[in-house]
Formats: C-alpha cells, structure tokens, sequence
C-alpha cells in the first residue's frame, strides 16, 4: 500500500506541475479540464499497471535449479497461517475516523443542497430548474438546478451573464468533477495535491463558464465590470459552482488572453508524452517469464528417479505409505498392482545449498521477494535476523498476477534453516510425499470388446 501511495502521488505531483507551468494560463479549458480528471483517474490505476520488462530480473528463476521446482511441484505448500492482529494498528483507526468525519461532512452537504431544492419554490428555466431562495445569496448551481435569491428574481436584478456563466455549469456538468474530487478527499484527505487539484478544477471551472458568456455576449469589459462589482464575499455551499473571487485578477486576465494551435498542439503531444513517460516510471515492472523449453502440446514425460526402479526396495521402504492416486484417492504403496508402482514418483527432500552474497542481497527487496522462512511469512526488516550461512536450502517461485498478494511482490521464496531442515527430514521419512502419476494402464483388448 506505502509503495502504491507513494507512485500515485509522485504521478500526480508530475502531471500537477506540467499543468501549472504549460497549461493552466493557456486558453483551452476543455482540454485543460480533461487533464485534470484523467490526472486523477490515472494517477489512481497506473501504480496497478504492470509493464514487462526483458528477462533480467529473471536471473534468480533461471540460476534456481530445476529439480528444486520440481520437487514443489507435486504437493501444495502447507503455509502456517499468518496471525492476524487482534486490534487494527492506531493508524488505520486513525484514518478510519477522520475518514468518516469527512464521509459525514460530505453527505450533509449533499443534504443541504437537496433540502434547499425541496423546500423552495422551483420553475423551469432554459433547460435548468431555477430554485428560487428566501436568501440574499449570489447565483449559484449544483447539478441542474440553478439557485437564486427569489427578490432579486422577482424584480429582475440579477444580470443576463450570471445567468449565462451559472447556465454553463450546469450544461457542462461540471458538479460531476466537483463530487469526484470531493469524494476523493474524504478518502485520501492526507494527500495534499488532492487540494491543489481542486483548486485548479474549480479555477478551470469558472475559466469554462466566462468562456461561455463572453462568447454569448461578446462584451468582455462590461463582464469584468460586472465581475469587480460583484466582489463581496458570501459564503455557499462547498459542492455548488459559482462565482469565486479568490480568483478573480486570474479571470480577468484569462478573458484578454490567445492561446495559438501551435501552442495547443504542443501542449496536446507534450501531456501524452508526459502519461506515457508516467507509465514506465510509476507502473509496476514484471520480469517476463522464462517458458520452459518443453512447451510441445504433447505431454511431457515422467522421469522417474533411478532408485525408483528397484521395487523391492520401495515396497520395502514404503510400503505401509500411502499414495496419492489420479482421482485424489490414496492408497497404501504395497497395495499398489506392480504396473503401477512403475508410476510411482516419490517427493525428494530439498538438496542442501546456501544462497549466493547476490541473492541474499536481492531477497532483502520487500517489492520484489516474499520472504519464508522454515513455513513462517517474514515482514519488514526480520530476515535482518538471519545471516546468509543461516540457510541451508531454498527454493522459488514466480508470482503470477492472479495470485499476487497485495504486498505485490513478484516471488515467493521459501528457505530453510538448519533446524528446517531437520524437520523436513524427519517429515519426509514419517510422510513421504508419494504420488502415482497416471492411471491404471487399460488392458490392451478393452478398446476392441467396446466397439462390439
């Protein structure tokens, strides 16, 4: 999760300043809103990508002998279970909380707003729903209802481009990307470049809606007149749209302003550029998998370990052991007919080795290597607690996607120690691992009395 927090906003702090330096001054605010939101979106699933890369992370797979897979290959790995926390840590019932305060904030101003849109006189008005309020507020909107103080209204005070700036929220929906990015900050309220979002959306925002009018109008000094008469501050709801005057000397400034199609198409290529170039260093590289060499559709054969073949000698070693047959069932290896003990296969225990100073350096990577050790999961720092020579035997296995963990790693690696070891001897020479690897041959007239 710290590893996906953490791309996530080095995504969004990188696209968030590619848009302060090269777009938010320029005139292309369709654009520009769509940047921000697909910043948001992208930021949010590129940490989950997974881009591959060629096989040199593949070295560990490759220098890991194959018989240590095959040994594994037959029983499923019996993991202990990992203990689970009686009680969440402070920090998530930390998050939790101020997560729900904000969760509650957000409804209630959901709730405002509904109550003012039952309780208020309402009428159709060009394409939206005018609410008419017993306040002295400015116009203002949230989804397609256009709120405005009934007096002023009544008398027909309120000038034709506050109704042509607050129309265009409506028909530009733009309370959609404010409940996304309001949503977003109750859930990821820690993350600051959430805020600098919003404020650069409700910014654009108003860039959109005084488009709209000055196009509508075409009389851009008497709309900046209007705007400057307008600076009173009054408090509105937090997910309505509407005139803000934080802002205004930017408004202002934007109305003169020409943005080129030169300047348009190179800030286009260079936005692309810059999510592709996002992708390659926020998404998740994966080690392409090496495929076996024996990929034929044809089954491949059994090798079958040469003491195998001595029957006597296996009956007499296992002959009270049970065997694990095709159809899941188990039989005992001295109730076996001799053609089937010919496909018996015998799980080997773990040839002894210690790992490389390379390996054991890359096995300390938390992103890259999930960490057993004689069946215990280790987190954080506690393979610290082991040296090298500590392992006595070790194996691996690639992560396929389906099966990753939420920790992300790429591969599993199961090591032993000494005291490991023991066990697993002991285990093997108790319950040996024996499984038949077909079935029972077919006698060789059965298929001509079928066709009978």
């Amino acid at each position: 999760m710290t590893v996906y927090l953490l791309k996530s906003s080095l995504s969004l702090l990188l696209l968030f300043v590619f848009y302060k330096v090269a777009l938010e001054n320029e005139r292309m605010h369709t654009f520009k809103r769509f940047y921000l939101l697909g910043s948001l979106l992208f930021s949010a699933v590129v940490p989950l990508f997974s881009v591959e890369i060629a096989p040199s992370v593949t070295e560990l797979v490759s220098t890991l002998p194959e018989q240590v897979f095959v040994q594994r290959l037959p029983p499923v790995p019996v993991l202990p279970p990992t203990p689970e926390a009686t009680t969440p840590p402070y920090w998530l019932m930390l998050y939790g909380f101020v997560t729900l305060v904000l969760l509650g904030r957000f409804g209630r101003n959901l709730y405002r707003l509904v109550h003012q849109i039952t309780k208020s006189p309402k009428q159709a008005f060009r394409g939206a729903t005018l609410v008419q309020l017993a306040t002295d507020t400015l116009p203002y909107t949230f989804w397609s209802y256009l709120f405005v103080p009934a007096v002023a209204y009544s008398r027909g005070e309120i000038e034709e481009e506050l109704y042509t700036h607050e129309l265009a929220h409506i028909r530009q929906r733009h309370s959609l990307d404010v409940l996304l990015i309001g949503l977003l900050l109750c859930l990821a309220w820690f993350n600051p470049l959430l805020y600098w979002y919003r404020r650069a959306m409700q910014l654009n925002h108003e860039f959109l809606a005084d488009e709209a009018v000055n196009e509508g109008h075409r009389n851009v000094p008497q709309y900046q007149r209007l705007l400057l008469s307008k600076l009173t501050p009054t408090p509105l709801p937090l997910l309505a749209s509407t005139l803000t005057f934080q802002t205004t000397k930017q408004r202002l400034l934007m109305m003169t302003k020409h943005t080129s199609r030169r300047t348009v198409w190179l800030a286009g290529s260079f936005s692309g550029l810059l999510v592709g170039t996002s992708v390659f260093l926020f998404s998740t590289t994966v080690a392409q998998v090496a495929r076996p060499e024996t990929t034929s559709s044809a089954p491949a054969k059994i090798q079958r370990p040469a003491t195998l073949a001595k029957a006597d000698t296996l009956l007499q070693r296992y002959g009270d052991k049970l065997v694990m047959l095709p159809n899941n069932q188990q039989k005992k290896y001295a109730d076996l007919t001799p053609e089937e003990r010919k496909w018996v296969w015998v799980a080997p225990i773990s040839s002894r080795r210690t790992p490389t100073e390379a390996q054991w350096a890359d096995w300390h990577n938390p992103h890259k290597f999930g960490i057993w050790v004689d069946g215990k999961r280790l987190r954080g720092n506690a393979l610290n607690a082991y040296k090298r020579t500590d392992i006595v035997a070790f194996s691996g296995s690639y992560v396929h996607k389906n099966a990753r963990q939420p920790e992300g790693y790429l591969y599993q690696m199961d090591l032993t120690t000494e005291k490991g070891y023991a066990e697993e001897v002991r285990e093997h020479q108790k319950s040996p691992f024996i499984v038949l690897m077909r079935d029972k041959p077919k006698p060789k007239n059965s298929g001509s009395k079928s066709q009978k």
